[in-house]
């Protein structure tokens, strides 16, 4: 059995899982991974969230420290040097968008119960409905509130908006795509 690979000098004991992960743990036979003896630090996952990981948490110069930014880049860089491969088809797995409005997909809502005073609030920030057609109140009602990227809010009952408000909770007249 041959020591531990090269690379693997970055794996210096740390805590994983409430168990400790270290090059003792594991036998090697080149490059290759014969065994692993503590199972309850293994985990599987994609390839880029395993070399982030181990970027991030082996430091070089401590095990009570995580790695410095030139630590994780020069790990970083270290592992495409060695595993990087050119993709098998080299054309962008990226499609166009399209005519697809993000507005309120990109955004952060919950569904908020609206209170007496036909007001509801989302996050410290007090929206008033006004009155709606066909309603004497909305009192009650379970209502979809969301924050966009912008920090504009919406207040919507099914498909209907009930408002549009700026950051601070006032109305905001001019109304987001639907």
């Amino acid at each position: 059995m041959d020591p531990a690979p090269s690379w693997a000098a970055w794996l210096t004991p740390r805590p994983a899982c409430g168990r400790v992960l270290s090059t003792g743990k594991l036998r090697w036979s080149g490059d290759n991974l014969l065994v692993a003896h503590d199972w309850d630090s293994v985990t599987a996952d994609s390839e880029a969230v395993l070399a982030g990981f181990a970027a991030a948490l082996y430091s070089t110069v401590s095990a009570d420290e995580l790695a410095t930014v030139g630590e994780t880049e020069q790990f970083l860089a270290a592992y495409d040097r060695r595993f990087a491969q050119p993709p098998t088809d080299p054309a962008p797995a990226f499609v166009p968008l399209g005519r697809v409005d993000l507005t309120h997909i990109l955004c952060h809502e919950e569904v908020r119960t609206v209170g007496q005073d036909n007001t509801v609030t989302l996050e410290g920030v007090r929206l008033q409905i006004d009155k709606q057609p066909g309603r004497r109140t909305c009192a009650g009602l379970r209502v979809l509130v969301r924050r966009h990227l912008d920090g504009l809010h919406c207040i919507w009952y099914g498909a209907r908006c009930f408002g549009h408000y700026d950051a601070r909770g006032r109305r905001h007249q001019a109304p987001l795509s639907a």
